[in-house]
């Protein structure tokens, strides 16, 4: 089974989960430090509910420095037919 690295912050009381992701295509490195900075900055006393964060979606493609599918791709044929 494939378990990504998450980091969960229970607040002070029961309110809504939210799911914070980054890096779905490998090559978003904005929102890897975005969500980084979250998983510091976020105090479980100032929130109510529960914040899951993902910094990394997809590992195996920023292993690779980048999506795992590039167009064209064999797997995809975008020809209009009549």
């Amino acid at each position: 089974m494939f378990k990504l690295k998450t980091k969960e912050i229970r607040g002070r009381s029961q309110g809504t989960h939210l799911l914070i992701t980054a890096s779905v295509h490998g090559d978003e490195f904005e929102g890897i430090v975005a969500v980084q900075r979250l998983i510091c900055d976020l105090i479980a006393s100032d929130i109510c509910g529960t914040v899951t964060l993902v910094p990394i979606v997809n590992e195996s493609a920023y292993e690779l420095g980048g999506e795992t599918i590039h167009f064209p791709s064999p797997f995809f044929n975008f020809e209009t037919r009549s």
